[in-house]
């Protein structure tokens, strides 16, 4: 025993000691770096998170762009199919529906001159209101008749005095569900060319 402590003198205390706190530092160091590794790692690793989530809302951000541009073009389209629904509505409205079957050529019973009468049939599945004049050379034209045909029905319209005219012209108005501005005169415009009068053989409109 005396030995070891003649051994383990005031030197070799201060150079164990020297040695416990080289190694406690080293260890100490080891930890810390260890510490900060493990810090860097959470750090990247939060950063990387926070990259995913930067990425994942501009994506939704993106999503959200897109459903809104899908639903105007959407949207667009279906104004535009409506609009030419009711412009194919407006087309198949009184200028396809009404038609001229024929002009009559009747006696005035009492003046002893002719008559001239136009028979307009309505073909199609509206009301429409009416409103005929007769067209002359230059474009001078008469007002005639008025009033309304239903479907399915015939009319006859006094036109003039039996004389030479160039056309007839016909303004209507009824449902439409277009943006077609009205005219002054009606909705619809059709003319027809003065076409050979008939003599019905009684003498009276044959409305059939």
């Amino acid at each position: 025993m005396a030995a070891v402590f003649e051994w383990f003198n005031v030197d070799r205390a201060a150079a164990l000691v020297a040695l416990v706190a080289v190694v406690a530092s080293t260890v100490y160091a080891h930890r810390q770096t260890r510490i900060a590794r493990e810090s860097t790692r959470i750090a990247r690793e939060a950063k990387d998170d926070a990259k995913r989530s930067a990425d994942a809302a501009e994506q939704q951000v993106k999503i959200a762009q897109d459903a809104r541009d899908e639903a105007h073009r959407s949207a667009d389209t279906a104004r535009d199919m409506s609009r030419m629904e009711a412009r194919r509505d407006h087309l198949n409205g009184a200028v396809k529906d009404v038609e001229l079957l024929r002009v009559e050529s009747r006696p005035h019973a009492r003046l002893g001159r002719w008559e001239l009468f136009g028979l307009f049939k309505n073909n199609g599945h509206r009301v429409y209101r009416y409103k005929i004049a007769v067209e002359y050379s230059g474009g001078v034209q008469t007002p005639s008749g008025r009033g309304i045909v239903r479907p399915g029905e015939v009319v006859s319209e006094h036109l003039l005095t039996e004389a030479p005219y160039d056309s007839i012209v016909v303004w209507f108005d009824g449902e439409c569900p277009c943006d077609v501005p009205d005219d002054l005169d009606g909705h619809w415009r059709k003319s027809w060319p003065a076409p050979e009068p008939v003599v019905p053989d009684d003498e009276h409109p044959a409305l059939q």
